[in-house]
């Protein structure tokens, strides 16, 4: 029969500025080189740390930015049981392009309304003088 390794300690390592413990990260040896020598010995990797350039930085930063827009536009057009984002856009312009006509017909009457009412009055002013 093989004899266990003894179970690592689960105790808390500190605690953190909030106040909530921080405990020990278990499963992987100290001795297994996929580990990246963290832990167990304390000297470290001896490798050199990896460095991203700011550019780079920024270009994987907007390809994320710009697939989760995408996803959430898939998802609305999802939700409002669109075909695609074509006919939402579609369907949104035809919507706003209504709404002008209605406000250009509105502004129209009011127009006409005025015009009437203004010749009315001059109508009574020319008419009340002789």
């Amino acid at each position: 029969m093989a004899a266990h390794a003894p179970l690592p300690s689960t105790a808390p390592l500190g605690f953190r500025k909030d106040g909530r413990l921080i405990h020990p990260i278990l499963g992987a040896s100290a001795d297994d080189p996929s580990n990246g020598g963290i832990g167990g010995t304390g000297e470290g990797t001896g490798g050199t740390p990896v460095s991203v350039p700011q550019s780079e930085l920024s270009r994987l930063f907007a390809r994320e930015k710009d697939q989760g827009r995408r996803a959430g536009v898939r998802g609305l057009v999802a939700q409002l049981e669109f075909d695609s984002q074509k006919t939402l856009t579609d369907f949104v312009q035809a919507q706003r392009d209504a709404e002008q006509e209605r406000k250009a017909a509105e502004q129209a009457r009011l127009s006409e309304g005025r015009a009437a009412r203004a010749g009315c009055r001059r109508a009574r002013t020319l008419g009340g003088g002789t």
